[in-house]
């Protein structure tokens, strides 16, 4: 009779029923973790470019060159407007901005200054319609021939009642708000109350500009104005 299994008759039972951890099927193991310190350190990927702050750097660099363009463009007896247009063209409103900005920390003057003194009134208003003036983001509010007609206001315009106008764009809060005070030149209405209007939208969201303004027809021969409540 066997009713007690030997020492090493149970050392080999207890063996096959768990096997060696190399033995388990896949190439999987039940080592313990401390086995596992040998392993091949994990391969780290290095950090993702930072694109924002590339991105920034680069229009960094691009505004300096665009502000020497400028500079030397107006340093001298001649003024190279051309170079200027050039410069400022394909600028977006926020280069815009940058621009000016490097202009004064490298120049000591503020680059609308340095434009007003050295191009006259219809290179000046060239050069302020380029800086302010971005038909492209306007397509919501404005048609192309309105857009058509803010320029010829803007072209119109004394050379005070041009930099009030300019100043007003520059601070508006959106696109859209630029679009309707751009309309409301467009329009026919007068630069203050254009002020006013601006004032009075200033804080108001794109949705609330969108329910709340509309065209209306005047019957005095001016044609179509801009109605704001």
């Amino acid at each position: 009779m066997k009713e007690h299994a030997s020492t090493n008759e149970r050392e080999q039972a207890k063996s096959s029923a768990y096997p060696e951890p190399e033995s388990l099927e896949g190439g999987l193991s039940l080592a313990p973790p401390a086995l596992a310190l040998s392993a091949s350190p994990v391969q780290r990927k290095p950090a993702p470019i930072q694109r924002d702050e590339e991105s920034a750097t680069q229009n960094t660099i691009n505004a300096a060159s665009q502000a020497r363009a400028i500079y030397e463009a107006v340093d001298g007896l001649g003024t190279d407007e051309d170079a200027i247009y050039r410069t400022l063209r394909p600028l977006s409103r926020e280069q815009v901005k940058l621009l000016k900005r490097t202009y004064q920390g490298v120049y000591s003057t503020s680059l609308l200054a340095a434009l007003r003194d050295d191009l006259n009134d219809g290179e000046l208003t060239i050069a302020l319609i380029l800086m302010f003036y971005w038909p492209s983001q306007y397509g919501r509010v404005l048609g192309s021939f309105q857009l058509g007609q803010a320029r010829q206001k803007m072209l119109q315009l004394p050379g005070y009642s041009l930099n009030t106008l300019t100043n007003l764009i520059d601070i508006q809060p959106s696109a859209e708000h630029r679009a309707y005070v751009y309309k409301a030149l467009a329009a026919g209405h007068t630069i203050l109350d254009i002020i006013t209007f601006a004032y009075q939208i200033f804080r108001k969201d794109a949705t609330w500009l969108q329910n709340n303004l509309s065209l209306t027809g005047q019957s005095d021969g001016s044609g179509i104005k801009q109605s704001w409540q």
